[in-house]
C-alpha cells in the first residue's frame, strides 16, 4: 500500500470513528445532557462538556458500576434508571467507542 492510501484510511477511520461519537451521543446522550453537553441532569450533574474526556470516561465507567465516588460529581444523582441506561450502554459498546464518545464531549462547547 502506498503512503497515499494509507493516509486516506487513517483519515476516514477517524472521520468515521468522530462521526459515530457524534451520532452516539445525539441518540444517548443529549436527550438529558442537552445537545452540546452544556445541561445539568435534573440539577444535580456536573455540565460534562466543561470536563475532560479522562473524567467523563471514568464517571460513565463508575456510574454504570454503581461505584461513584464523591469526588466525581457527574455521578450525582445515583438515580437507578440513569445507572442502568449507563451499565447498559457500557455493555453495548466497545472501550475505543465509549473513549471516542468521551474525546467528543469534551470537545462539545
Amino acid at each position: 500500500m502506498n503512503i497515499l492510501k494509507i493516509l486516506l484510511l487513517i483519515f476516514t477511520t477517524s472521520l468515521l470513528s468522530a462521526n459515530d461519537a457524534s451520532t452516539t451521543y445525539l441518540r444517548k446522550c443529549a436527550g438529558c445532557h442537552g445537545h452540546n453537553g452544556n445541561n445539568t441532569v435534573l440539577g444535580k450533574s456536573k455540565i460534562i462538556n466543561q470536563m475532560n474526556a479522562d473524567e467523563i470516561e471514568e464517571a460513565l465507567y463508575n456510574y454504570a458500576a454503581g461505584t461513584c465516588d464523591v469526588e466525581v460529581p457527574v455521578c450525582e444523582p445515583k438515580n437507578p434508571m440513569i445507572q442502568h441506561g449507563k451499565k447498559s450502554f457500557v455493555q453495548n459498546h466497545t472501550k475505543e467507542q465509549i473513549h471516542a464518545l468521551a474525546v467528543y464531549i469534551s470537545e462539545l462547547k
